[in-house]
């Protein structure tokens, strides 16, 4: 999923290309190691320039902070629990 963004004044395009939800544990038994894990939340995403080509000097500024907010506006496009 393509959308528009600004980082650092910038306009951009962020390219979300794979997003899985956190998965809680699961048990499937009564017996020792009959569970599936729990499996943390994955974002990856690129910054593209307008024209759709990467833009990495502007991908190096984002921070963890800024990730988090780009994270939240995806989920919020795509109508999922932040």
């Amino acid at each position: 999923m393509k959308f528009g963004y600004t980082i650092d004044g910038q306009e951009c395009v962020i390219d979300v290309y794979h997003y899985r939800p956190y998965c809680p544990m699961v048990i499937t038994g009564t017996g020792f190691g009959d569970a599936i894990p729990p499996e943390d939340e994955e974002f990856e995403f690129s910054v593209l320039d307008l024209h759709g080509l990467p833009w990495h000097e502007l991908s190096d500024k984002l921070d963890t902070a800024e990730i988090s907010r780009i994270k939240a506006f995806y989920k919020k496009l795509r109508g999922l629990k932040c």
